[in-house]
């Protein structure tokens, strides 16, 4: 059988009707990415709060992903980094002033480390990655209309530093930093499924691709117009740091210039239609405008901002090798500091804070292996000339921005806010699993004595 056969049946023998996938367990965790950004029982369904909805369903799913004989861990530096990262939780848990709070997050992070596992093992082709991360975009467009149909017909919104913010109508992302957060980090995808809508939708019928085309679109304004409407400072910003990526990746100079031409532009564009509280709110960053609410109110929170890092760092001075404990920092504050309750809203200070040098090298390790991982599934792409390996090229691209992203949001953010940082991995990590494999297919039929050499490389 030749590889192009290989590949093609790869794609399309699991698909009912050209795009819908067989495997139960793949509409599992469809089910469940919804559920973890929508969150139907707080707000939609509260009756469902009284069943432990969420607990019931992903006990269900890891059954289920058990019977079916699935399960695979895939080896590799950003694997062990979790490993490592979910051990130094629990040792910070262990050690924590208050356990209470620290096993009650910890059992939050467990769920999430669950469903890293249950991606990893449900997925077994390029067409099912995919299908999962459009589930993901999909998802987030549908709940950030749904916050903004809230927001400007039934009284959604917050009002704090002097003007109305959008908010989530769920606990997770309920805050309008959270909520910005998720938009931002959804860009980098809803860009690449943009890209690759020719050859994911290749197979599915007329009427569903040029709606998935149309729904794209739909959801690119919505994730905008939902940053803008948060009037989250870092979000705008971490938005203009999306476009700089954009342009920076290209890889010739010309296309470089153009595309921070056509950036500026929509920038531009984007600042004209701004509503004028939600410019005056920016300008705060660069331009105090006096007597204005938003710009005191923008002075005390870059005021408690530095003094919550400095209070993580105080805390980390004195706990160096395993922190105060997960989930404690309010509580060491308030006991122990200057008797404050709020939490560090810097993820870096919270780190070291809350899990100290063990946990803060666990996490920096886990994150590198997302960079390793993303390097990999590039180099296999340049190997060999293969539309399928483009694809996930492009994907592993899109998992390090929205990573870089979250990084610069994490300064103003809290850890526990980015429960993506660990489905991104996944599908980073599987992004290379099939590019490995398909180099090897290639090689194997074209230089066998050098296949297995150059996809461990």
């Amino acid at each position: 059988m030749s590889t192009a056969v290989t590949t093609t049946s790869w794609w399309t023998d699991d698909l009912k009707g050209g795009m819908w996938p067989r495997s139960r367990l793949i509409w599992v965790v469809a089910f469940w990415t919804a559920l973890l950004i929508i969150r139907p029982w707080e707000k939609m369904f509260p009756w469902m709060a009284d069943l432990r909805f969420e607990l019931a369903y992903s006990t269900l799913a890891l059954i289920v992903l058990c019977f079916s004989g699935q399960f695979r861990i895939l080896p590799s530096m950003q694997t062990t980094g979790l490993i490592v990262w979910l051990l130094a939780l629990t040792l910070s848990s262990a050690l924590a002033f208050d356990r209470s709070t620290s096993w009650e997050m910890l059992y939050t992070y467990l769920t999430v480390f669950a469903f890293y596992f249950t991606l990893v093992s449900a997925i077994h082709t390029p067409y099912q990655l995919l299908f999962i991360v459009a589930c993901f975009v999909v998802s987030t467009g549908l709940f950030l209309a749904k916050s903004e149909v809230e927001y400007f017909f039934f009284g959604g919104q917050q009002s704090t530093m002097g003007v109305f913010r959008l908010q989530g109508d769920n606990g997770r992302y309920q805050h309008p930093n959270a909520l910005s957060a998720l938009a931002v980090m959804s860009l980098p995808f809803l860009l690449f499924l943009w890209k690759a809508r020719g050859a994911f939708t290749q197979t599915w019928p007329r009427f569903w691709r040029k709606a998935f085309t149309r729904a794209l679109v739909v959801f690119f304004a919505a994730t905008v117009s939902s940053i803008i409407l948060t009037n989250s400072r870092t979000g705008m910003v971490a938005f203009g740091g999306f476009v700089l990526l954009i342009a920076l990746g290209n890889r010739k100079p010309s296309r470089v210039i153009a595309s921070l031409a056509i950036g500026m532009v929509l920038l531009g564009a984007i600042w004209i239609l701004m509503p004028e509280s939600n410019r005056h709110r920016l300008e705060t960053l660069w331009a105090p405008i006096e007597g204005n609410l938003g710009d005191e109110s923008a002075v005390l929170s870059a005021e408690g901002r530095k003094l919550g890092f400095d209070l993580g760092m105080e805390m980390f001075r004195r706990f160096p090798a395993t922190g105060v404990g997960l989930g404690n920092f309010v509580y060491y504050r308030k006991l122990y500091l200057d008797g404050g309750y709020l939490v560090a809203h810097d993820t870096y200070a919270a780190v070291l804070a809350e899990t100290g040098l063990i946990g803060a090298a666990a996490f920096l390790f886990f994150i590198a292996g997302i960079f390793v991982n993303a390097r990999r599934t590039n180099r296999l792409a340049k190997l060999v000339p293969d539309p399928m390996l483009d694809l996930l090229a492009g994907l592993a691209v899109a998992c390090r921005q929205s990573v870089l992203l979250l990084m610069f949001l994490a300064i103003s953010g809290d850890y526990q806010d980015f429960s993506l940082l660990y489905w991104i991995p996944a599908y980073c990590l599987l992004a290379r699993s099939f590019a490995t494999t398909i180099v090897r297919w290639l090689e194997a039929e074209t230089r066998p004595d050098v296949a297995l050499h150059n996809t461990s490389r």
